[in-house]
C-alpha cells in the first residue's frame, strides 16, 4: 500500500486492515475465478495454487478521464486527466494556474501533501445505494 498511500500511511493502514481480520493480498495475481451453483461464485484461485473461498469477488478495472474536450484550451491535460494544484486549480501548459478554472472529482489530479506531494487522482463510484471511493495514485 505504500505506492497508494505513502510509506507511512500505508503501513499504518496495512496494519489496521490486518488487526480487523482481512486477509489481506497485495501483489497477488488472480487465475480463475470458480463457479458454484446458480450462477454464484464459489472461489478465487490464485496464480500460486492458493484458494480463497468467497461468494463475492469484486473487480476494479479503472477509469479513463475524458479530457479530449480540453484540447486547444491551453490547459495541462494527460491520460490521467486536468493537472491541478494542490488547490484544486486547473495548471495551464507552463505549470501555472489558470485564472478562475477549478477542477475537482474524477477529471482532476494534484499534489496530495499526505502522500509526499506525489499527484493523485481520485475516481468515484457508487453502488446499491451505497457511496464507495476508490482511489488511484501516481507517483512523480
Amino acid at each position: 500500500m505504500r505506492r497508494a498511500l505513502g510509506q507511512r500511511i500505508g503501513a499504518f493502514m496495512t496494519t489496521v486492515i490486518r488487526d480487523y481480520g482481512v486477509d489481506l493480498r497485495l501483489g497477488d495475481a488472480v487465475e480463475r475465478i470458480e463457479a458454484g451453483s446458480a450462477s454464484t461464485v464459489a472461489a478465487v484461485i490464485l496464480r500460486d495454487g492458493t484458494r480463497i473461498d468467497t461468494d463475492l469477488v469484486i473487480v476494479a478495472l479503472g477509469a479513463q478521464r475524458n479530457v479530449e474536450w480540453l484540447e486547444g484550451s491551453g490547459l495541462l491535460t494527460s491520460s490521467r486527466g486536468l493537472r491541478c494544484d494542490a488547490f484544486c486549480r486547473a495548471l495551464k501548459g507552463d505549470g501555472s494556474p489558470a485564472p478562475g478554472v477549478f477542477a475537482a472529482g474524477d477529471v482532476a489530479h494534484w499534489p496530495l501533501a499526505a502522500n509526499d506531494g506525489h499527484l493523485v487522482a481520485v475516481e468515484h463510484w457508487g453502488i446499491c445505494g451505497r457511496s464507495w471511493l476508490a482511489a488511484d495514485w501516481e507517483a512523480s
